[in-house]
């Protein structure tokens, strides 16, 4: 290397920057040392010498470099980073504003995941069954009927689609539900099961967990009892025991073989604990069978058949000579409609309701950023006047959304997870899948991007406002004093508020809906009564009790030994459709002016024994009831409701006139009118009935009810002996009080009005927070005024006015946009009300009060604060 100043020194390549500024720095001491005497050479060397090693030098020169060239690249990052620890010690120094914060996302994005996860695993989610795609169910439509809705199937339908199927369906099984008693070591264990047959289980692919299912050995009257038994009974009942398979278990009082275990998920039809055959059960082909529709059928199509040309083929199966027959049109369809069809609209209900409480909670921590930021622009003053640049504010804003979003996010996943086995726990036994809900990853990744999108939109946009509006200088001058400027805020304030007020009323107004419905279908006279009566299911099985005369004679001797139980102040027997059951049998009405009976006056037919009506309550209008001298001669005498009378002898006296259904044939003598009761739902109209005696019916299954005085538990033990001395083979089904009939047939609309009356509370709550804190800042920021209004002699009532403007102007503009919101949606609950009308004005007025009430509550403590503002503290800082 050569000094610059002598020509010895060369020059450094311009290319080469580091070697450059190292030469540079040796010529500038060279330099200095020539000044002060030194030879050229000599001082070359010295500099050289005492400038030490130029490689280490030129090293660390190469370091900082790439140092300064890494810093633009890095300066998003480290500013995040440094943003983000001064956020997390901001939040520490004052946890209030956070933690209300997060608990009002939290609420939100809980009732969001648990009625998310419901609808995903009910509506989204494929059946867990191998052969899902191909499985249908097959229902039965009759042309004779006036609403022409697809409906259950007969025995004898079911044995000629089963018989003459075809090639259309590779595998076809009835399903008939029953209710078991099933002896455990703790005592009798009651069992929602279902009657399937042997293929069954072959349709839904490979179920079983233990064992097998059922063989065509153990479908055929008199064939050995067999059930199989869900892994939810067998682990929670018998302890996971695999060495019961192939045991005897008592089922219904009979030794029964335990066959086998299905898996987890698997379960059908909704809610089924247990599964028996159901060839021992069904009863033989008679011709009034054909109208007693209370099979369920599923069937597997076979590969390349559609559910149209399936449905094409049983049609042609159906013979066209019998009056029955030629009017019975199967109806086809997959089995996942089958299974969610009645949920879905509900569900959807429910996500739209849930999707408004996330909307209030994302508005009121939008509101409460919003506030923040108020109180933060003088922060963002100082900052940016210091020289700090609007990024790192947007960082910060940014930072702090994301750590309350996850933070929110974390709670609502941990208490979703916890709170959904209860949710479902109190769903109705009939609600689809109830069994495969749980919150999964897919779940816990939408709660967590549904929650930084919240907080990084409710925190980010108030910071944008911030910045954009206001001068920095005037913010600065005022300080800490309260201001009544940027408006543009407060009023963006008020309206998340009013919005919060509109969603709120929406809820309110669906939970109204649906509490009033179900309050008037609970309320309502069902023309029966409920409490104190106990009911079971028999079934007489046709290879031991086969002729009529042995059917009667059992009959009665249960009823009559049931009747002088102790407590017991009446015992009747009747077919299976029992009020608020669910189950019909339907019939066109004969009179001798019309013998072949009239499609639009189809009556429902139940039979029944002396002692039914009383048991039940069901009152006598007029007339008289079967007596045991009708049940012994079997003559020919039926009973009419009101409004079979009315329909079948318009303008004529009944009574003496003759009548009959289709599943007796032989007309009757009319000698009494009841009262009219509500059969299938509460909900549903008392349809046209006829009662002919069960003598007549001639069913080989029906319900014994029975009214007493003692609490139904402490009968429960004599029934069970009374049936065993009887016959001891004879399995009791679903021994249970008949207020629970009541109760299950309002399960759902009960379940439904439950989670949205509890979305209604949520948002409820989140509407008074939200108020109370834009209430509260609008004080705050008009204390000046306030304060120099006090000075100048205004009244207390003077300053609430001022405040109760401004609280009445939100609070009605809530109430009007809710209202309007509520008239638009609240045609979609048309479909799941009962007595109520969807524009229901008490329920609108009610929800609108709610409203006003929240508005008003939420303002009394910031309405306070208003008159405790000091005079002279204003007056002194300004």
């Amino acid at each position: 290397m050569r000094s610059s100043t002598g020509g010895k020194r060369r020059c450094p390549p311009p290319d080469d920057p580091y070697e450059a500024e190292l030469s540079h720095h040796v010529s500038l001491r060279t330099d200095r040392l020539v000044a002060a005497g030194m030879a050229e050479e000599e001082a070359v060397e010295e500099a050289l010498r005492a400038f030490g090693d130029q490689a280490a030098y030129q090293r660390e020169l190469e370091a900082i470099n790439r140092r300064k060239a890494m810093r633009p690249k890095n300066r998003i990052v480290l500013t995040f980073f440094k943003e983000f620890t001064w956020t997390l010690r901001r939040l520490r120094r004052t946890p209030q504003d956070a933690i209300g914060i997060v608990a009002v996302l939290c609420l939100g994005l809980t009732s969001t995941t648990i009625v998310y996860t419901i609808v995903d695993n009910v509506l989204v989610a494929p059946l867990p069954y191998m052969n899902a795609g191909s499985l249908v169910e097959i229902r039965s439509i009759d042309s004779l009927s006036t609403d022409g809705a697809p409906g259950r199937v007969s025995p004898p339908t079911f044995r000629l689609w089963s018989d003459r199927g075809g090639s259309s369906l590779a595998a076809i099984s009835a399903v008939s539900p029953r209710r078991l008693e099933v002896g455990n070591e703790s005592g009798p264990l009651t069992l929602d099961a279902s009657a399937v047959g042997a293929g069954f289980f072959g349709m839904m692919g490979s179920p079983m967990l233990l064992g097998r299912g059922f063989t065509e050995a153990d479908d055929i009257p008199g064939a050995a009892p067999t059930i199989v038994l869900t892994e939810a009974i067998w682990r929670s009942a018998f302890g996971a025991d695999e060495s019961l398979i192939g045991k005897t278990l008592t089922v219904a009082g009979a030794a029964t073989t335990l066959v086998g275990v299905v898996r987890q998920g698997y379960e059908y039809p909704i809610g089924v604990e247990g599964w028996i055959p159901i060839g021992p059960n069904l009863p033989p082909n008679r011709p009034g069978l054909w109208g007693a529709k209370f099979l369920g059928v599923v069937g597997l199509l076979a590969p390349g058949v559609s559910p149209a040309a399936a449905a094409d083929e049983l049609r042609g199966t159906m013979p066209l000579d019998t009056e029955w027959s030629a009017n019975i049109f199967p109806h086809i369809r997959s089995l996942k409609e089958s299974v969610v069809r009645e949920s879905r609209r509900p569900l959807a209900m429910l996500l739209g309701a849930v999707g408004l409480v996330l909307l209030v909670s994302c508005a009121n921590v939008g509101s409460v950023l919003l506030a923040r930021s108020f109180s933060r622009r003088r922060e963002a003053a100082m900052r940016l006047a210091l020289g700090g640049g609007r990024l790192g504010l947007v960082i910060s804003a940014l930072s702090e959304g994301i750590i309350l979003a996850l933070i929110s996010a974390a709670f609502a996943i941990l208490f979703a997870t916890i709170a959904l086995p209860a949710v479902i726990a109190w769903a109705p036994d009939a609600f689809p899948r109830s069994s495969s809900v749980a919150v999964d990853w897919r779940v816990g990744v939408l709660g967590i991007s549904v929650a930084l999108g919240a907080g990084v939109v409710a925190a980010v946009i108030p910071m944008l406002r911030t910045l954009n509006n206001g001068d920095l200088a005037t913010v600065l001058r005022e300080g800490g004093r309260s201001s009544t400027s940027n408006g543009s805020g407060t009023t963006a304030l008020r309206i998340l508020v009013v919005g919060e007020l509109s969603l709120t009323l929406v809820l309110l107004t669906g939970a109204g809906l649906l509490t009033k419905s179900l309050y008037v279908a609970v309320t309502q006279d069902g023309g029966y009564e409920a409490s104190g009566v106990v009911t079971f299911d028999l079934s007489l099985p046709s290879y031991r009790y086969a002729s009529n005369a042995r059917h009667n004679q059992f009959q009665a001797e249960l009823l009559s030994e049931l009747a002088a139980l102790p407590g017991v102040l009446s015992a009747g027997a009747g077919t299976n459709n029992l009020p608020a059951s669910g189950l019909n049998m339907r019939s066109p009405l004969a009179t001798p002016s019309l013998p072949s009976g009239d499609p639009e006056r189809r009556v429902h037919v139940v039979g029944i024994t002396p002692g039914y009506l009383e048991s039940l309550g069901i009152e006598l209008e007029r007339g008289r009831g079967f007596d045991h001298s009708d049940w012994n001669g079997a003559t020919g005498v039926v009973l009419l409701n009101e409004t079979a009378a009315r329909t079948a002898f318009p303008g004529t006296e009944p009574l003496g006139q003759q009548a009959m259904s289709f599943f007796v044939r032989d007309f009757g003598e009319v000698i009494g009118i009841v009262r009219d009761v509500r059969i299938e739902t509460l909900a549903d109209a008392p349809p046209p009935t006829i009662y002919h005696l069960l003598s007549s019916v001639r069913s080989s299954s029906f319900s014994v009810v029975m009214k007493t005085s003692l609490p139904p538990a402490q009968v429960y033990p004599s029934i069970r002996r009374v049936v065993r001395e009887l016959d001891p083979l004879i399995p009791i089904d679903g021994l249970r009080e008949f207020d629970d009939v009541v109760s299950k047939s309002v399960g759902r609309p009960r379940f439904y009005m439950v989670l949205l009356g509890g979305f209604a509370a949520i948002s409820v709550l989140v509407a008074i927070i939200g108020f109370y804190g834009v209430i509260t800042l609008s004080v705050q920021r008009r204390e000046q005024d306030i304060g120099i209004r006090r000075a100048l002699g205004a009244s207390a009532s003077h300053i609430v006015g001022i405040v109760s403007l401004e609280v009445g102007a939100m609070a009605l503009a809530g109430v009007a946009l809710g209202v309007v919101l509520s008239l638009a949606g609240s045609r979609l609950l048309d479909s799941l009300l009962y007595g109520v009308e969807a524009l229901d004005p008490s329920i609108f007025t009610g929800s609108g009060l709610a409203v006003l009430g929240v508005a008003v509550l939420a303002a009394i403590q910031p309405t306070r604060k208003a008159l405790t503002v000091d005079p002279m503290r204003v007056i002194r800082e300004e």
